[in-house]
């Protein structure tokens, strides 16, 4: 496929480490959708697509998929969108968490919608499982309140169904999107999760988790080691399509995710992934919106390309400069500026200081956008000042 002209901008951060342009990437497909519902878009953007008020904005977008699912677009049972879905498995009923089961499998899935919550039944030879996700106010999120992994003894079903749990990539759903975008942005993947990330996020939550890694450690692992082999199936896929950059969207935070727990159980898988995606021509980042101050040194040591959504204070617990003088020339940004400072609360010079200081800090080293997320309450006019601010000062 032909690189469009943003596209070789991007590219051009990953590849040399230079652009003849800072990108400007904001994620607003929260604040679009949020804001839509409750009337509250900018008069011109009201009749305007997601991709057109981008276009307006002068930003990229960045796309992401994900596994039966692209952001910022809520289908079946979570919402009503219709929108090509270019990772997927071979059957359409069943939770996103898990990916999808063959069709020839002895699994029955059943997912249901009641008021504000999803319900998925899984009924396997060997045990059933099931969860409970609640919708958030807007239904454009959603969490769980009930994980599928309730004991030791789940843990044989959940592997049960990630050894029958397979991928396909449509390349058809993939240039609709394409040429959705229209040159206007790129097409990025949100990737299955490090193995110990998976169990504390989507199968049995922080506090199981950590219980049943000191109680039963050896078992846990066992677990692990199926969940690496379920998201190799799926890499293999990834390997072959065009998407050029992956996001292992660990969701990490050093509250949760010590230095020991990443050495031990991150690090030597990041090192695996990202050998193998380098290899097919691939860039490598994760996602690091929590506290990040005393994974910073380790994270040079992944094989990752850059990190995304890392928070300066006052949100986060890191500068600027302990960021920069951390990631050298070594890990792109991708980020930058905090989500708080799109908030009416923060004024216009700080807003401005902020932006200008980011920029000169990782230009070159840099895909500039929010981290993590434009707020529903964020202030448009914020969004139209960062394109004038790189025109007039770093163009």
């Amino acid at each position: 496929m032909v690189e469009s002209e943003v596209e070789k901008r991007i590219m051009n951060v990953f590849k040399e480490g230079k652009s003849d342009e800072v990108p400007w990437m904001p994620r607003i497909e929260h604040w679009y959708n949020v804001n839509k519902i409750l009337g509250k878009l900018p008069e011109e953007f009201k009749r305007l697509s997601l991709i057109d008020v981008y276009r307006r904005l002068n930003a990229i977008m960045r796309l992401y998929i994900s596994v039966d699912g692209v952001y910022g677009f809520r289908t079946p049972p979570y919402g009503t969108d219709a929108i090509p879905i270019p990772l997927r498995t071979i059957v359409s009923e069943t939770s996103p968490w898990l990916g999808l089961i063959d069709k020839e499998s002895d699994i029955i899935v059943k997912k249901q919608k009641v008021e504000d919550k999803i319900i998925t039944y899984y009924e396997t030879p060997i045990g059933k499982l099931r969860t409970i996700e609640r919708l958030t106010e807007y239904g454009f999120s959603s969490y769980f309140i009930e994980y599928p992994v309730k004991n030791i003894e789940d843990l044989k079903v959940l592997e049960y169904m990630l050894e029958r749990t397979q991928y396909i990539f449509d390349m058809e759903a993939y240039k609709k999107l394409e040429n959705w975008l229209g040159g206007l942005g790129m097409i990025w993947c949100n990737a299955l999760r490090t193995p110990l990330q998976r169990l504390l996020i989507e199968y049995m939550g922080v506090e199981r988790t950590f219980i049943n890694l000191y109680r039963n450690k050896d078992r846990l692992e066992e677990t692990m080691n199926v969940i690496e082999q379920s998201n190799a199936r799926f890499y293999a896929v990834i390997m072959n399509s065009p998407i050029k950059v992956i996001n292992l969207a660990d969701n990490l935070d050093c509250r949760i995710v010590s230095p020991t727990l990443f050495k031990k159980y991150y690090i030597p898988y990041y090192q695996k992934i990202c050998d193998e995606l380098h290899k097919s021509g691939k860039y490598v980042i994760t996602h690091a919106d929590g506290y990040v101050k005393h994974l910073l040194q380790l994270f040079k040591e992944t094989g990752l390309d850059g990190i995304e959504a890392v928070t300066f204070k006052p949100v986060g617990d890191v500068t600027i400069e302990e960021v920069k003088e951390t990631f050298k020339d070594e890990l792109i940004l991708i980020d930058g500026i905090p989500y708080w400072h799109f908030l009416p609360e923060v004024s216009i010079k700080e807003f401005d200081d902020i932006v200008r200081k980011v920029i000169e800090t990782f230009n070159g080293r840099l895909i500039l956008g929010i981290s993590d997320e434009m707020p529903p309450r964020g202030e448009v006019e914020r969004l139209r000042r960062i394109p004038k601010i790189i025109y007039k000062n770093f163009s």
